[in-house]
Parts: C-alpha cells; structure tokens; sequence
C-alpha cells in the first residue's frame, strides 16, 4: 500500500513539473506573439541582402 501512495505522489509531483515547464514556454510565445510587427521592421531591412 505504501508503494502506491508513494507512485502516486511522485506522478503528481511529475506532473506538477511538466505543467509548470509547459506554462513557461507558453508564456514565452505568447510574449512574443503579442509584439508589434512594427519592432521587428528595422531589424528586417538591416538584414535584407541587397
């Protein structure tokens, strides 16, 4: 019975890892996303060959 509780708390404590691993990574991209367009315009033209 012992063995069990203890597979199930560290499932949970797996589980609670990954989420927070997963909602940082989410947070990044959603960062990311919601930046104007318009701040990455000059970094483009400098970049552009020609």
């Amino acid at each position: 019975m012992a063995d069990d509780a203890l597979v199930a708390v560290r499932s949970l404590q797996i589980g609670m890892l990954a989420e927070k691993v997963g909602d940082l990574g989410l947070d990044r991209l959603r960062q990311q996303s919601t930046r104007p367009i318009t701040q990455d315009f000059p970094e483009l033209m400098t970049t552009f060959p020609g």
